[in-house]
């Protein structure tokens, strides 16, 4: 069925039941096939288009790292539509969906509500917010105090920056209703209930209900995060539901739920998201807004710490644009633009790509792709699977010479279309929040880098090559987004 493109075979196909349950291996590609083979998927074949077959579970998937290819999946009259298995995921209530979740048929009812959310006077908001957070936080942890800082994950510090900045600039989560605090009846905070959330997707989304109630801590802890984050954001609606028309025009409610609730109050009854729709989007914004900026933030901090020279050149940079003056004092991050700067943006992107390290869709009705290097259109039938490697993409030698190597100045002078931001996804269902994201790495880098030098944690004996090795490249996992595990490092305060 899959004839004429190339096929390579597996017990169990990637990213299909069972394959799933285990680890990726030499004999499993399971979730992390394309970041365990980058560089490697495609070599010799032209046509960057590929098969993968279990042959002991009769599956198989279409993975293709050519533009094109993905361009004609992604299309917004394309015969195929996102799996319902894979946004289920993502769903919080389980049944609703939301605008990263939902397919074709309901997805254009929720963007046309959620887009207007995504506006310059937000990312004004993220810059201020994240240069205050930054300075707050720095206090917070001691670093004013002290001349070095040891981290034994940068996630940790990240986490807390990046929740903090999408629970003010996005819904106005703060004072009493403040990350840090414990709001659960069984000492939960709202950052540990992110936490477990998202790294326990298949515990919440496919275990039956009554499994939460065995003696068993750890499903206890899932069910109690997911009850908190459930709570708390229905206590976020029903509060902004019972504000006069007087707060809308309030400046301080200008986030992204301000936004949200306004356009959905200006839908008719029949197209206006139910009140578990907006539970659903609240909670994918706050999630996705949270979960892949903490990890390519740490990162890119990684990265860093591996090429001091670069680290170096970025800081110059920075300490030139602004002299004496703090962050906040630009307004927003167009006035640090540079390309040092643009250049470190899309490097770690590419390096990382955990915002969509792939997009999968699936046929709708019996397609045709028409297929670099192939003569004839390939035939896939209803149901086909197809994985849009963006991994793939970013690791192609011929795209990115040399491609396992942080080289920013690769970007220096370059016009950038959509094919350079394709970690962000592509097609209809691209990230709604990339310059959100944008904003908040972008000034979190710049503050960092002003003030710290970065520099790996090492164990006795260990050199850099094998510190980037074992943090950096092969502690990557997948749960609901690619990310690092921990990175350990070290800030010392620039002279």
């Amino acid at each position: 069925t899959v004839a004429p493109l190339p096929v390579v075979s597996y017990p169990f196909a990637p990213f299909k039941l069972p394959g799933i349950f285990f680890p990726s291996s030499w004999w499993n590609p399971g979730l992390l096939y394309s970041w365990r083979q980058r560089g490697l998927l495609y070599l010799g074949n032209r046509s960057k288009t590929f098969a993968a077959l279990g042959y002991l579970d009769g599956n198989y998937v279409v993975f293709s790292s050519s533009f094109d290819v993905i361009s004609q999946v992604s299309g917004p009259r394309a015969p195929w539509d996102r799996t319902k298995k894979t946004g289920e995921i993502q769903n919080i209530p389980r049944g609703a969906f939301n605008i990263a979740t939902a397919q074709m048929d309901i997805y254009n009812r929720h963007q046309r509500i959620v887009t207007p959310a995504f506006n310059q006077d937000l990312y004004r908001r993220v810059w201020q917010e994240s240069a205050i957070v930054f300075r707050e936080m720095s206090g917070e942890e001691g670093w004013d105090n002290t001349d070095i800082v040891r981290l034994g994950d940068i996630k940790t510090i990240t986490g807390k920056f990046t929740l903090s900045i999408i629970g003010r600039a996005g819904f106005g989560i703060s004072g009493d209703a403040d990350t840090r605090k414990v709001i659960g009846s069984d000492g939960l905070s709202l950052r540990e209930a992110f936490r477990l959330t998202g790294e326990n997707p298949l515990i919440r989304t496919m275990m039956p209900s009554w499994m939460f109630k065995l003696p068993i801590e750890k499903l206890h802890r899932v069910k109690s995060a997911n009850d908190l984050l459930m709570s708390t954001m229905h206590k976020q609606i029903s509060a902004r539901q019972a504000e006069n028309a007087g707060m809308a025009s309030d400046a301080r409610r200008r986030d992204i739920f301000h936004y949200l609730m306004a356009a959905n109050d200006l839908e008719e009854s029949d197209k206006a998201l139910t009140d578990e729709e907006l539970l659903s989007n609240t909670f994918i914004l706050l999630f996705a807004g949270h979960e892949t900026s903490v990890r390519v933030l740490a990162y890119t901090i990684a990265l860093l710490a591996c090429y001091p020279e670069e680290q170096d050149r970025l800081s110059r940079f920075v300490q030139t644009t602004l002299g004496s003056k703090d962050a906040a004092v630009c307004k927003e991050y167009s006035l640090l633009d540079g390309a040092d700067r643009s250049s470190q943006d899309f490097e770690h992107l590419i390096l990382c790509p955990a915002v969509a390290p792939v997009v999968m869709r699936r046929s709708t009705e019996d397609s045709l792709l028409k297929v670099p290097e192939i003569s004839k259109p390939v035939h896939l039938p209803k149901g086909t699977l197809f994985v849009g490697d963006i991994i793939g993409i970013c690791y192609d030698a011929e795209r990115f010479p040399d491609p396992h190597t942080f080289r920013p100045e690769r970007w220096a002078g370059k016009h950038f279309t959509n094919e350079d931001y394709i970690t962000f996804g592509h097609g209809v269902h691209m990230c709604l929040g990339r310059r959100f994201a944008m904003y908040e790495m972008v000034c979190f880098i710049t503050m960092l880098v002003k003030t710290w030098t970065v520099r790996p944690e090492l164990t006795t004996g260990e050199s850099l090559i094998q510190w980037r090795k074992k943090v950096v490249d092969d502690s990557v996992r997948m749960r609901i987004v690619l990310g690092p595990g921990d990175i350990p490092i070290r800030l010392e305060r620039r002279v």
